[in-house]
């Protein structure tokens, strides 16, 4: 039985199959690549990979679809009277120029806004909406607008 260091054809066969130390010249390359596993994990399996490039061949497309409503939802929610401000790069204002710069193709999914009134007005709002969070994704804008309208309009 052979050693795994003297297989036909290994790159490891001139060195020690007990020392299993690699070629001079290559430890800083061997270390560079045990970090990185380190770090990143493992290899990914064939359906993972598969599952990641799928994703990625979409994300331009989720990426504009999400910028786009966003856009949309925030421009409503600055015209809407009980909203006092809106928290969006997408919008007129000093911060679109820096965003225009840094952000290519669309200002993002996140946004925010306050509201008039206290904190009950708020909870009342929080209470009346069937979201909490408001990082638009790539569902209808009509439908998020339309929640938000519902929502906006409890009392506390």
């Amino acid at each position: 039985m052979r050693a795994p260091d003297s297989r036909p054809g290994s790159r490891w066969r001139r060195r020690s199959a007990v020392s299993r130390t690699p070629p001079r010249g290559t430890q800083a390359l061997h270390d560079r690549l045990a970090q990185w596993r380190t770090v990143a994990g493992g290899i990914a399996g064939p359906f993972e990979a598969w599952l990641a490039l799928r994703g990625l061949r979409t994300l331009p497309l989720r990426i504009a679809r999400q910028s786009e409503t966003a856009l949309r939802v925030a421009g409503w929610l600055a015209r809407h009277p009980r909203v006092t401000a809106v928290y969006y790069p997408g919008l007129a204002g000093r911060a679109r120029a820096v965003a225009e710069r840094q952000m290519r193709g669309g200002f993002g999914p996140l946004l925010s806004f306050e509201l008039d009134g206290d904190g009950p007005a708020a909870d009342a709002v929080v209470a009346a909406s069937r979201i909490i969070r408001l990082s638009v994704g790539i569902e209808s804008p009509d439908d998020l607008l339309a929640d938000l309208e519902q929502a906006l309009a409890a009392k506390a």
